[in-house]
């Protein structure tokens, strides 16, 4: 009895140890391949949103601890959001929770609140992007009567909706130098037919 209590436990844990040698490394491999697909659709977003060669982007991008991530949120979101044409509109121009499960706006929520800080990768993006030792060069450089500016955005946030309807949405400011800066706006975008398309946007602060 004892020898077949034995074999039973050495089988179990062959068991588990095959668990964890074929299971836990396909759950790895699943979770960087999403992160690197959140990434790619990331840039592509940026890149379709920022299509002027010509335009200047800050390297850093905004993240929850700094200044600005205290206006990225869900309520601000639900709140602020018109359609474009109807900036200024008294309403919310649609209720996210009607486009979200519970589930989902959940993960959302945690998005926001986690939004960390990235250095955008220079070869990935269409636009200028520019270091803070570079915009410190430029504005050393500024003539008399000569304005300088930049965009500030934040990483997209990559959300699916209910129907399997992806969501993206990228917080946006900017430096106007020496007239300040002109606000702050989140803007929402979907992903139709692969292509990512205006939906809303979120006024925050002026």
């Amino acid at each position: 009895m004892k020898n077949w209590n034995y074999k039973k436990l050495v089988i179990k844990s062959l068991g588990f140890i095959l668990f964890f040698n074929v299971w836990l490394p396909g759950t790895a491999q699943q979770k960087a391949e999403q992160a690197y697909q959140i990434i790619n659709e990331g840039y592509e977003l940026i890149d379709a949103v920022h299509s002027n060669p010509d335009g200047f982007l800050r390297q850093k991008t905004v993240g929850k601890t700094d200044q600005d991530g205290e206006f990225i949120t869900y309520e601000n979101l639900n709140e602020f959001n018109r359609h474009s044409s109807k900036i200024f509109d008294d309403r919310p121009y649609v209720d996210f929770d009607s486009l979200l499960t519970k589930k989902q706006k959940k993960e959302l929520v945690k998005k926001m609140e986690k939004l960390s800080v990235v250095q955008l990768d220079p070869s990935r993006v269409i636009q200028h992007v520019l270091s803070d030792e570079e915009i410190d060069a430029q504005l050393q450089k500024i003539e008399m009567g000569k304005s300088f500016g930049y965009t500030i955005i934040s990483f997209p946030i990559i959300q699916e909706g209910k129907n399997g309807i992806k969501y993206a949405i990228i917080y946006e400011t900017a430096a106007l130098y020496p007239y300040g800066d002109p606000g702050g706006n989140m803007y929402v975008y979907c992903k139709m037919d692969g292509e990512w398309e205006f939906f809303c946007v979120a006024n925050v602060f002026v």
